[in-house]
């Protein structure tokens, strides 16, 4: 568990799973906790993930908004994979505890199709009723890791057996997975068809193969961006980008910033940035 903080009232914490049938489903865990915050925007970057998130703070509202899409953020929602900013209106105070999944994992836990949930989050209570019970358990938990094991438990109660073709695409869509830079060679790799293939992707992700090969080189492009000081022209390279114009222009399109812009703006976490609009 590695714990973060940029101030003394913000608190990050992340867990990755040890458990083999665990990792299998969840990528990681997070908590944020900040209180009496000044700054009241916070934009994340699309970033490739199928996230379910308890919000404790649910007395003070949070505003969410993707594209023309706003909502009020409910006790506990699910969201899918995100190809524009998100932009959180913040209160002073947000607690917040999130777990990542693997796209196919979370699927088969919540038998939903991902499909509908690209660029939304959906109240998860009304998929499983039974998070609300579950939301005041982890509510009445003091500490990251008590709630971790809570969900956990739940999660690996859940769990259900994947291909190995479905395992494939599950490492594929992590941003940590080894690069591949043609669709003839994911074909290959994945072994499916390329239509086969777009399908499973749009099924997902609402993505064909094509916008998904460019997604996969930006959401490289963030991590070198933020955990390293390479210069832009040498990250849009090692993202196979034909040129910097194709880096910069295809980054914009997912993040409405240049790249520079970008790590001008970058936080504490990766693919967040905060504005102060009062």
């Amino acid at each position: 568990m590695n714990t973060l903080a940029s101030a003394e009232n913000i608190e990050n914490n992340f867990y990755t799973p040890k458990h083999l049938l665990l990792k299998e489903s969840v990528r990681y865990f997070f908590q944020a906790h900040r209180t009496n915050v000044p700054l009241n925007q916070e934009i994340i970057l699309p970033k490739g993930a199928v996230e379910v998130i308890f919000n404790f703070y649910d007395s003070d509202k949070t505003i969410l908004t993707i594209n023309d899409y706003s909502t009020v953020l409910p006790r506990c929602f699910i969201s899918g994979f995100r190809n524009s900013p998100t932009t959180l209106d913040l209160p002073a105070n947000q607690y917040f505890f999130g777990v990542v999944f693997h796209p196919l994992a979370a699927k088969s836990i919540f038998k939903v199709n991902l499909n509908e949930l690209t660029n939304l989050c959906v109240d998860l209570t009304l998929i499983l009723p039974e998070f609300s019970s579950v939301w005041h358990q982890m509510a009445e938990q003091s500490t990251f890791m008590e709630r971790v094991n809570i969900l956990a438990e739940w999660i690996i109660q859940e769990i259900s057996d994947l291909s190995p073709r479905e395992h494939m695409i599950n490492r594929f869509l992590n941003p940590d997975t080894t690069f591949i830079s043609t669709v003839s060679e994911l074909s290959n790799r994945l072994c499916y068809s390329s239509r086969q293939l777009s399908r499973k992707f749009f099924d997902i992700t609402g993505m064909n193969c094509e916008q998904m090969l460019s997604y996969m080189k930006y959401l490289k492009s963030i991590e070198l961006i933020y955990y390293t000081e390479l210069p832009l022209t040498e990250i849009a390279y090692r993202c196979s980008f034909a040129d910097p114009a194709h880096f910069s222009r295809t980054f914009k399109d997912f993040t409405l910033l240049s790249p520079k812009e970008y790590r001008q703006k970058k936080s504490d976490i990766a693919g967040h940035y905060f504005e102060n609009v009062r």
